[in-house]
């Protein structure tokens, strides 16, 4: 029912909203298998989302050459934990990287499954190319830039993050305090926020774990990795 619907949606740009409804991946992939990995390719808002793509269908290739085209321009950084399982099951984490040159489907490989998530920080985002990719391959009508809904979800958020969120809401009652207190100047570096939780006494960064908790809040909320 979902796939049959979705020609009835109007502001597709913000399909994120509904995304997140999916409490189950395999779930929201089978939605995508029906209607097309490449025209639901979240060609506006594809922070956070992951893919599964059977590299076998012409489709799949497609809709991986816009995650490829995104990378080149967005940030080489942006497409996390990849892998690419060959023909044969063997794993190939890709350690040298992902070749530039997949933004081309015909170079790109005949078999086996890749699987990725994308990140993108806001202000590395590259809307004219979205838009020109939406409006190309999705064959969607672009409404104005204002009327997208840039959207996040605790579904899409780690434990520990969730539970750092919590600690700050503990400690902070107002949520703009505490970018002043963890910036040096206009950004946050690691260095800060790892100071700033240590001179706080911070239960949350104290423990054998604690670093590493503090690790994968930052590199979470870092999208850029600058």
């Amino acid at each position: 029912a979902s796939s049959i619907n979705s020609g009835q949606i109007v502001d597709m740009q913000n399909e994120k909203v509904f995304r997140l409804r999916f409490g189950d991946t395999g779930e929201f992939d089978k939605f995508r298998e029906r209607l097309g990995w490449a025209t639901s390719f979240p060609f506006i808002q594809p922070e956070r989302a992951s893919f599964r793509l059977d590299l076998r269908y012409y489709d799949c290739r497609l809709a991986m050459t816009f995650l490829i085209m995104l990378m080149n321009r967005e940030g080489v950084t942006n497409v996390k934990n990849a892998l690419l399982v060959d023909e044969n099951g063997q794993d190939d984490p890709l350690m040298l990287g992902i070749p530039r040159a997949w933004d081309a489907v015909e170079k790109l490989p005949v078999g086996g499954t890749f699987r990725a998530t994308y990140v993108c920080a806001p202000e590395d985002r590259q809307l004219a190319l979205r838009r020109s990719l939406y409006e190309k391959y999705g064959m969607w009508k672009m409404l104005p830039d204002a009327e997208v809904v840039w959207w996040a979800g605790v579904e899409e958020t780690p434990p520990v993050v969730l539970s750092f969120m919590d600690w700050l809401a503990r400690e902070f009652s107002e949520g703009k305090d505490t970018f002043s207190i963890f910036a040096h100047g206009d950004r946050v570096t690691l260095g800060n926020f790892e100071d700033t939780l240590r001179e706080m006494k911070s239960d949350f960064s104290k423990g054998a774990e604690g670093a590493n908790r503090v690790h994968a809040v930052f590199r979470f909320l870092d999208a850029s990795n600058k």
